[in-house]
């Protein structure tokens, strides 16, 4: 048993070192200006593709919101009164996005992904 535990902590040590040097990659590669899909020889791909811009919602009606899109959606959209959950919001139909937007005078976030596949 001991033999596993070992190993266990073995592997979470160099997962957590590999985590940080994809990050650090991701960062070097993170930029708008390096949009698109690259294929390596050995078949390896890395895409880079801008994020959708998020409302910020510092300056907005909630209670207006909440009217049109429903407490329940909103409870699920919004982390602070300030912040959207971007996980929920990619997800949402147009309508909710739109009226999301509709009601917000500025945008925030647009950043880029970096993703790999072998």
């Amino acid at each position: 048993m001991l033999d596993l535990v070992e190993r266990g902590s073995e592997l979470s040590k160099l997962r957590r070192e590999i985590d940080m040097e994809l990050r650090k990659i991701r960062s070097s590669l993170a930029c708008h200006e390096c949009v698109g899909i690259y294929e390596c020889e050995n078949g390896a791909i890395c895409t880079i593709k801008p994020l959708e811009e998020i409302p910020n919602l510092k300056h907005i009606d909630h209670d207006r919101l909440i009217s049109i899109i429903g407490e329940e959606k909103y409870d699920l959209l919004v982390k602070t009164q300030h912040t959207i959950k971007w996980a929920e919001y990619k997800n949402q139909p147009m309508f909710v996005k739109q009226a999301i937007s509709s009601l917000c005078k500025e945008m925030g976030g647009g950043g880029v992904s970096v993703s790999f596949k072998t």
